[in-house]
């Protein structure tokens, strides 16, 4: 599913074209997962909006956009 939506992504100009789908959606999966567990053993410091900015961040970059890559 992710890995399709990346896909997508590319194709609509939206998203890097040196991105390999299949990479970045297992990527995304382990930062998603790794952050979840994070959360769980140290909820204190791994806040809901730390974990959507560690995502947002990390999206940014793959982003087409210079200002949005670059989080301006």
């Amino acid at each position: 599913m992710l890995e399709h939506l990346i896909r997508e992504g590319i194709d609509a100009g939206l998203l890097r074209d040196d991105l390999d789908p299949t990479d970045e959606a297992d990527r995304l999966l382990a930062l998603v997962e790794g952050i979840s567990l994070q959360a769980v053993f140290d909820p204190q410091r791994w806040p809901r909006n730390r974990q959507l900015s560690m995502v947002d961040e990390h999206l940014a970059r793959l982003s087409t956009d210079v200002e949005i890559a670059r989080g301006a």
